[in-house]
C-alpha cells in the first residue's frame, strides 16, 4: 500500500493482515452504509470529519484481515462486526451476529508507519507479536532490491 508491505507469519494458526494508507475518504459514509453493519455505520457518521477516515480504515482493515484469515473474499464484509471508533481499541465484536464466534480470535490494530493503519487477526488467544522493519538499505546486502 503506497510503497509499504506488511507480512504476517505464524505457525499452526490461521492469520490475516490488511494494510491501508490513511487518506481522506469523502465517500466513507457511503461505503460504510454498503459494507458495514448499521451500528458501525452509525459510529462512522457520528465521528468528526478528521476522524472519519481513521474510523473507516480501522473497520475496513479489521474486516478484511479476518476475511483473509478464513480465506474468504470481500463479499462477507457486512457479516464481520468490529470496533470502528478510533478512540477505542480495535476489536472483533461478532461474526454473522454471533458474539461467541469471535472467541477463538485475537485482533491487533497496528500503525506500521506514519500515515498507515493495519489490522492483524490470528486464530488464538495465546500469541506474541514481534515486528521487524526492513528498509531497502537494510536488506540490500541480502541481494534484495
Amino acid at each position: 500500500s503506497h510503497g509499504l508491505i506488511l507480512y504476517a507469519i505464524t505457525q499452526d494458526q490461521r492469520i490475516g493482515v490488511d494494510l491501508e494508507y490513511l487518506r481522506p475518504m469523502p465517500d466513507a459514509e457511503q461505503l460504510a452504509q454498503r459494507f458495514f453493519s448499521p451500528q458501525e455505520y452509525a459510529v462512522i457518521c457520528s465521528v468528526s470529519e478528521e476522524q472519519k477516515h481513521k474510523a473507516f480504515f480501522q473497520g475496513w482493515t479489521s474486516k478484511e484481515a479476518y476475511l483473509k484469515a478464513i480465506g474468504e473474499g470481500l463479499a462477507g464484509l457486512e457479516q464481520v462486526e468490529v470496533s470502528v471508533n478510533p478512540a477505542e481499541p480495535t476489536a472483533l465484536l461478532s461474526i454473522n451476529k454471533d458474539p461467541q464466534a469471535v472467541s477463538p480470535w485475537s485482533i491487533a490494530g497496528l500503525t506500521p508507519a506514519p500515515g498507515y493503519f493495519a489490522s492483524l487477526v490470528v486464530e488464538t488467544k495465546d500469541w506474541q507479536l514481534s515486528c521487524f522493519d526492513y528498509t531497502e538499505q537494510s536488506v540490500s546486502g541480502w541481494g534484495v532490491g
